[in-house]
């Protein structure tokens, strides 16, 4: 007949045969040799070891914890479905096979190593008149060997994509046909900058009597002014594009009329606001509108400051049509239907030569 309390201290050596009416009470201790035929009815724990056991079961149907343990298993499982998430540190080699689907969230950083196939941009210049190429047959969208039109590029033009077959690689295929050479190019944009200058009245209050002109107190009134309309015209400029600069002119006092408060009195203040745009144009910008800003500029300052304005002067400089501070040592075979409004200045050295030159003629 067995105990009803189950011992405090195992027994080292248990019985080969176990008991009828096992103990209703685990033992405190659990037993250093454990039983070598599993329990038929085991626990079910949803906390997971810390340490992985050193000799698994293998379970045709193995359970899922909602906590998974903190050191990484062995014989890790393969997955042929990407993450939804990217990992934020990726492998330093990549995937000998790469995966079917491609990931939801592209990298934030792209790879190092392009891939040797080109993406769809290629696909899309050889498209263009921007872009020379030399085929193999005649398979390329634009026939055979198509150079590029750069007659567009009055700035010149840079290259962005280039592809020059070596006796390593002597063609990029591209859709099934090969090219030995790819050149795209892009234009250099234009830049213009227009210089709008406004000649402004504000009707203001003085301090009464005016302070003497140069004194401090003027000094600081002028200034005061002046930052007032500043901040006014700078809320309606682009900060990227625009730059303003304003100076007091004069400050008036309109024949001395005072106010109920006999230290106030009536005045004027006239200021000088000059305002800068730098415009950026894909090709040319010599079909900008500039009389049309600046009567926009003007109105939207003289609404900003409270002013009237009184005078309106604007003035824009193209960078195409500007002399090249280097000039090619030959003149072109096709000369520019628009040359420049603004003559070349000769360097020293045609300065030296001119008079030999004009006497030889």
């Amino acid at each position: 007949e067995p105990s009803k309390q189950p011992s405090a201290i195992p027994s080292v050596q248990p019985s080969s045969i176990p008991s009828v009416g096992p103990s209703r009470q685990p033992s405190a201790i659990p037993s250093s040799h454990p039983s070598s035929a599993p329990s038929e009815h085991p626990s079910v724990s949803i906390w997971p070891t810390s340490m992985p056991s050193e000799k698994p079961s293998i379970s045709s149907q193995p359970s899922i914890s909602m906590r998974p343990s903190s050191q990484p298993s062995e014989n890790p499982s393969v997955s042929i479905w990407p993450t939804a998430q990217p990992s934020s540190m990726p492998s330093s080699a990549p995937s000998l096979m790469p995966s079917s689907q491609p990931s939801a969230i592209p990298s934030a950083q792209p790879s190092a190593v392009p891939s040797s196939t080109p993406s769809d941009g290629v696909v899309y210049w050889l498209t263009t008149s921007m872009t020379t190429y030399t085929d193999e047959g005649v398979c390329g969208p634009r026939g055979d060997d198509a150079v590029a039109d750069l007659s567009p590029c009055r700035n010149g033009q840079t290259i962005k994509f280039s592809f020059e077959g070596t006796p390593a690689e002597p063609f990029l295929d591209v859709n099934g046909c090969n090219y030995s050479l790819i050149l795209y190019h892009e234009c250099i944009p234009d830049h213009m900058s227009q210089t709008t200058t406004l000649t402004m009245q504000k009707q203001v209050t003085l301090p009464n009597p005016m302070p003497a002109e140069g004194s401090a107190q003027y000094i600081a009134l002028a200034d005061g002014f002046r930052d007032e309309i500043e901040n006014a015209i700078l809320a309606i400029l682009d900060p990227e594009t625009q730059t303003v600069t304003v100076t007091i002119l004069n400050i008036g006092t309109n024949g001395g009329r005072r106010l109920v408060d006999r230290r106030l009195q009536e005045g004027t203040v006239e200021s000088q606001t000059t305002v800068t745009t730098e415009i950026t144009c894909e090709e040319s910008c010599a079909g900008v509108n500039t009389t049309e800003s600046a009567s926009a500029l003007e109105e939207s300052a003289a609404a900003a400051t409270g002013s009237t304005v009184t005078g309106s002067t604007s003035e824009s400089v193209i960078a195409s049509m500007e002399p090249s501070s280097a000039p090619s040592s030959a003149p072109s075979s096709q000369p520019s239907d628009q040359p420049s409004t603004i003559p070349s200045v000769p360097t020293a050295l045609e300065r030296a030569f001119l008079p030999t030159i004009i006497q030889s003629k």
